[in-house]
């Protein structure tokens, strides 16, 4: 019987264990993206580095290379945008 009781902790363990994870890896791509990508509103030209928020808001993508629907600090346009590496 004790087993049975442990089994909804170890679950909810698991959960917060894989959420945890997820976020790990959302902010480290986030510092990687503020390091060395920007993106520019093809509306406006205005060219930005996404807030965490409008980051991690932006959808899913398998790579971090690629594009993400963002809303544009200036215009407020929201769209798909693909990043531009920072010149040096």
């Amino acid at each position: 019987m004790k087993a049975f009781n442990t089994a909804p902790k170890t679950i909810l363990f698991l959960i917060a264990a894989v959420l945890l994870f997820t976020l790990a890896v959302e902010l480290f791509r986030y510092v990687v993206y503020r390091k060395s990508m920007h993106f520019t509103c093809p509306k406006c030209r205005y060219a930005f580095k996404p807030t965490l928020k409008n980051f991690l808001l932006s959808g899913a993508s398998n790579s971090a290379s690629a594009g993400k629907t963002l809303t544009c600090p200036k215009c407020g346009t929201r769209v798909f945008m693909d990043p531009e590496k920072d010149q040096r």
